[in-house]
């Protein structure tokens, strides 16, 4: 790998100052050996003070992993199978989650491996979907959190803990499960306790969303028999590569110039444009960039999740759209994005194209980022390690748990229309949801972007419905829409959606839940706190509320019935 990996096109386009500013850039960080200095682990680099950052870089080092650590996660697995254990389950958030996503996906269960599968929402049905497709007695639950209080993984680890405690016995229950987290945090703890097969330390100094090459992204890899040697190796190619001093012959200094340059220009969104067997590091992509720089009035936010059709049927394409920067990854025989790179290169705008199946591989393309987000971060003046406004909504939402218990509801304001369908919250005199989501659409045209929220069960027929909803209304509108499931983006993009220069449009869905489940209090125990439907309504209001008190612009859209069903009325409607 190295910085002939990352082509251009339309940098240099007649009237622009893309090439001189890039330039501009790639000189600066030479003259100022940005690049030794990140090795070096200078953090006045970025801050004048050392408030979370000089702990954080461990990740330069976690492609060289200490001598016999692969062959222990081999043998684990093997134990395993040999016991009858077939299926894994991760229960994590964000950085603990979404590299074991990454790897399920890429690499799927090897002949040596078992099925693995992340769990991140903690909305009922999509908890009753995992625990009823999963073999309870033949499957290993990894519960993967740094700081060991995530309150999702917390709550999830409870439900399952009773669940198979009822299947095999509360004293054998804790064979069922291993931990992945910090030195000292409260779930090495209850690990212990609770006689978990094993726990997996992780390196404090390596933040979550920079994890990928540690316990929490490495034990999940090593579940799917997939090679980690082989990962780990391609990321030190890489990790090599990026330590050419001169930053346009260095991959990662490269692509974190181009990513800046092109941000302090006016183009701020990312459009990710993966060959298929790697879609699923768009939202990686999307947490590291996203919650790594949109902060302080600034930020690059991703936009994952495309697909070829989106662009060749003309119908919310975001290759031609302001302020979008199309990136394609390409690999060997994948033309599925061939007409969208013709009408990138045709256009005469910046567009940026990376080699994806060097020898590298997977591996490299996850330094790349890495590296390239801290130089972004350096180039855009922020802290690309730390995530106020994550905590910041996290807060709110622990507020609306609390009071949700208290007193036995959500704390919301009435809606401003409410039906048998639906109830709405638009901040606007409104007869209904679509009426509200077409003045929406009106007013998007003052908006950078504009971003769906699904605090919904991530089923198939709600995903397809609310991607068709988001395109529509992109396709109306001529504004980049972003879309996820909540609570899961909080933990990735909910950053930058309170960070940056505050630009963005949000829409919010909730629904109903015909069927809730207790969380227990512990686990094993049968009393109950709180259920699942009241933690993610909670996760909800309390993400509405930080929103708010931001000066953002939140329609919140609640459905009484079938919430796929609802999200087609709504595109419909447009």
């Amino acid at each position: 790998m190295d910085a002939t990996d990352i082509r251009l096109s339309g940098f240099d386009s007649p009237g622009s100052d893309g090439a001189a500013d890039l330039h501009a850039a790639l000189t600066g960080l030479t003259a100022e050996r940005a690049v030794d200095r990140i090795w070096a682990r200078d953090w006045t680099l970025w801050r004048n003070r050392d408030e979370e950052i000089s702990n954080r870089l461990g990740w330069l080092d976690a492609v060289d992993e200490i001598p016999g650590a692969a062959a222990e996660r081999e043998d684990f697995v093997r134990g395993l199978r040999a016991e009858g254990f077939s299926h894994a389950l991760v229960l994590g958030m964000g950085g603990s989650s979404l590299a074991p996503e990454v790897f399920a996906r890429v690499f799927g269960p090897g002949p040596a491996g078992l099925r693995l599968d992340v769990l991140d929402s903690t909305d009922p049905a999509a908890v009753m979907d995992a625990r009823t497709a999963l073999p309870i007695d033949r499957t290993l639950f990894v519960v993967s959190s740094k700081s060991g209080s995530t309150l999702e993984t917390s709550s999830l680890l409870s439900f399952f803990f009773a669940e198979v405690s009822a299947a095999v016995g509360p004293k054998r229950a804790g064979r069922s499960f291993a931990a992945i987290t910090d030195p000292g945090s409260s779930l090495e703890r209850l690990a212990s306790n609770l006689a978990f097969r094993t726990i997996y330390l992780g390196d404090p100094n390596v933040g979550g969303r920079f994890s990928a090459f540690t316990a929490f992204g490495l034990v999940p890899a090593a579940l799917l028999g997939a090679d980690t040697s082989a990962l780990l190796k391609g990321g030190r190619t890489a990790a090599l590569a990026c330590r050419a001093p001169e930053a346009g012959r260095n991959p990662g200094a490269f692509l974190g110039a181009i990513l800046a340059t092109a941000a302090r220009r006016g183009l701020d969104k990312l459009g990710l444009f993966l060959p298929p067997r790697l879609a699923s590091l768009g939202a990686w992509i999307e947490q590291l960039l996203a919650e790594s720089t949109g902060k302080e009035g600034r930020g690059i936010l991703p936009l994952a999740g495309r697909r070829p059709e989106d662009e060749t049927a003309g119908d919310g394409g975001i290759v031609g759209e302001a302020g979008v920067l199309p990136v394609f990854l390409e690999a060997a025989g994948d033309e599925g994005w061939a007409s969208a790179k013709d009408r990138a290169i045709r256009s005469g705008r910046p567009c940026v194209f990376i080699r994806a199946d060097g020898e590298a591989g997977l591996g490299g393309q996850i330094f790349l980022w890495e590296f390239a987000t801290a130089v972004a971060g350096r180039m855009l003046g922020v802290n690309p390690f730390d995530q106020p406004d994550v905590a910041f909504s996290k807060k709110r939402t622990t507020e609306s748990l609390a009071e949700a218990v208290r007193e036995g509801r959500i704390p919301m304001d009435s809606p401003d229309a409410r039906n048998e369908s639906e109830s709405v919250w638009a901040g606007f005199t409104v007869a209904d949801a679509a009426g509200a989501l077409r003045r929406f659409a009106a007013e998007a045209k003052t908006a950078g972007y504009v971003v769906f929220q699904a605090f919904l069960p991530p089923r198939p027929a709600v995903r397809g419905a609310l991607r068709r909803l988001a395109l529509r209304f992109q396709a109306a509108t001529g504004r980049p829409a972003a879309f996820d499931f909540g609570p899961r983006f909080l933990h990735s993009t909910g950053q930058l959606h309170k960070g940056d220069a505050g630009r963005g449009l949000f829409i919010q869905f909730s629904a109903d839940h015909p069927a809730d489940l207790a969380v227990p209090e512990y686990p094993g125990a049968s009393a109950s706190a709180f259920s699942f439907g009241t933690l993610i309504d909670a996760q909800a209001a309390g993400d509405r509320r930080a929103l708010i008190e931001k000066g953002r612009r939140i329609l919140a859209v609640r459905f009484h019935t079938d919430p796929a069903a609802g999200l087609d009325r709504l595109a419909d409607s447009l």
